[in-house]
């Protein structure tokens, strides 16, 4: 899948990903979320992310965005947010995640679309 990481994402969960063979770029620490959302869209890359603004479909809209995938693993520990992230990654591809929000919670996901 293609991905952009949101400064919230674990640096040991990039590497993960990676490992398994996704393409991960990571957003800047500091960069304002509308400006994220921007970047998700015009690099067409599906949002990781685990901030619940993200959720907000009227400030960051479905329509014409590759997708978003909140992380929603609790406690927010590195092995549940890979078994969180790996359920979602077996169930969607990149295409498929376009125009959805994807909340991913420790024993299901919800999907949103436009």
């Amino acid at each position: 899948m293609r991905l952009l990481a949101d400064e919230n994402v674990k640096e040991r969960l990039i590497s993960w990903l990676k490992a398994n063979r996704h393409k991960v770029k990571r957003i800047d620490a500091g960069t304002k979320d509308l400006r994220v959302f921007e970047l998700s869209k015009e690099l067409k890359r599906v949002l990781l992310t685990s901030d619940t603004n993200f959720l907000n479909t009227a400030i960051f809209p479905l329509k014409d965005s590759p997708g978003r995938i909140i992380l929603r693993a609790s406690p927010p520990t590195l092995e549940n947010q890979k078994a969180v992230l790996a359920a979602v990654l077996d169930k969607f591809t990149t295409k498929d995640c376009r125009g959805k929000l994807i909340e991913a919670r420790n024993d299901d996901f919800r999907v949103e679309t436009k």
